[in-house]
């Protein structure tokens, strides 16, 4: 039945409905599901549609499958039956890979541009914080670049001078310390240029590993580098190497930058139709390739304020940010 329909004493109300007793149930829950009765009627609800199907599937496993609700033909639920998650952060990729769930779509929607300024106008990394937006682009000599800054709403607030960081493979951000780090690349794999909040060029840092990719998690106050499609390493927060992974994704794209979450690791690479987001957890373990569909080359990609984005490059256009939104749709079986 539509939620218009007339209503009765005893239901089963699903998603995002208007009664009152999908509203009450769903207090207290930030991002995730709660299913339980409320005034004598089951609700079945999540924040948005991806936990909505979530919760439909626990709802499928745990009460519809279970011998202990399911018998003789006859459904019955008690009264008390309590089946919720909530998360502050939703990291909505993650959770639907720590459930298996590897069939997953992803929407795209274009949130802000970077044109960059004279011949430095080559989109490389990207990443942000939740407030903000670093970009670094590049010239096409690979001898001068610059790092923007943009708020949410895609107004640039800040730029940096010019400085040199050869190809400017990726960055990253320290949310510890407020630092940035952009990789040079493979003219020198051991070096990063650090950049402060202010956007002040620091001295170059010289590390112990290859980068020309890397990403930072606050969580585990550590770092991801990698080099060219082949490997995963895992640096302390002072970039040394406490562990090196061998990539096994065989991925038939082209290596770009990396971004993460508490639970996983994000590589995105570029091909001639497509993209994709090859995906591997903290212990090196490959989980998943997620397809983008966009024909433009990804550069970088980063979590922050709750939200996915890839970088991508444009021709005469710069860097081109989009969020990247997990489709995740319920299938009774």
């Amino acid at each position: 039945y539509l939620e218009s329909a007339e209503q009765n004493a005893k239901e089963i109300l699903v998603g995002k409905t208007s009664r009152q007793e999908t509203t009450e149930v769903l207090e207290g829950i930030t991002n995730g599901y709660k299913i339980a009765f409320q005034d004598g009627k089951l609700v079945i609800a999540g924040t948005d549609d991806n936990w909505i199907a979530m919760a439909l599937y626990e709802f499928e496993k745990k009460v519809l499958k279970s011998s202990k609700y399911m018998s003789n033909g006859k459904l019955m639920i008690p009264e008390d039956l309590n089946l919720n998650e909530s998360h502050d952060d939703p990291q909505m990729i993650a959770r639907l890979l720590n459930r298996g769930y590897t069939d997953i779509a992803l929407n795209t929607e274009k949130v802000m541009s970077c044109a960059g300024e004279g011949l430095i106008k080559i989109a490389q990394g990207a990443v942000g914080d939740g407030n903000h937006v670093y970009f670094v682009l590049r010239n096409s000599g690979d001898t001068q670049a610059m790092v923007f800054k943009y708020d949410m709403t895609g107004k640039q607030v800040a730029k940096s001078e010019v400085f040199n960081a050869g190809h400017c493979n990726d960055m990253t951000l320290n949310t510890r310390t407020s630092t940035l780090y952009v990789a040079h690349g493979s003219a020198a794999p051991k070096k990063l240029t650090p950049a402060a909040d202010n956007l002040s060029i620091g001295t170059v840092k010289n590390i112990s590993v290859n980068t020309g990719a890397l990403t930072y998690n606050a969580a585990r106050n550590c770092y991801g580098i990698s080099q060219g499609g082949k490997n995963l390493i895992l640096c302390d927060a002072g970039f040394k190497s406490v562990q090196s992974y061998t990539r096994t994704d065989d991925a038939d794209y082209t290596a770009q930058g990396m971004g993460s979450d508490d639970h996983y690791i994000y590589f995105p690479m570029s091909g001639s139709k497509d993209n994709v987001l090859v995906t591997y957890d903290w212990n090196g373990k490959y989980v998943a390739t997620l397809k983008i569909n966009l024909s433009l080359e990804s550069e970088s990609m980063f979590y922050a304020g709750g939200n996915y984005y890839v970088n991508f490059h444009q021709s005469s256009k710069g860097a081109q940010l989009y969020k990247v939104t997990p489709v995740f749709n319920y299938s009774f079986n």
